[in-house]
């Protein structure tokens, strides 16, 4: 099955939280563009551990990597980068009052 998303006004931003479920890694935003756009993208699902190398899981369509490349002109290219991570090393139940 395809995954198919259909945006108007959208910034490059929301596109990608809207795709990072999809992808293996997490998504950092390096295009510089700063509008709105409109625009469709179809992809088939890649199995989770799929890059940007992998074969997609149905022959049906496009991959993510590929569907972004050849219908909306972005690339995905990856890269290592520093990001902030929140680490709970401990929790416990709240009291009763």
């Amino acid at each position: 099955t395809l995954t198919r998303i259909t945006a108007k006004h959208v910034a490059i931003a929301k596109l990608l939280g809207q795709i990072e479920h999809a992808a293996p890694h997490p998504l950092i935003d390096k295009t510089g563009l700063t509008g709105f756009y409109d625009f469709v993208i179809e992809w088939t699902p890649d199995s989770p551990a799929a890059g940007p190398d992998a074969a997609a899981s149905d022959p049906s369509g496009p991959s993510l990597f590929t569907a972004l490349q050849n219908q909306l002109g972005l690339k995905l290219e990856p890269a290592t980068a520093p990001f902030d991570t929140v680490v709970i090393d401990h929790a416990e139940k709240p009291s009763a009052n």
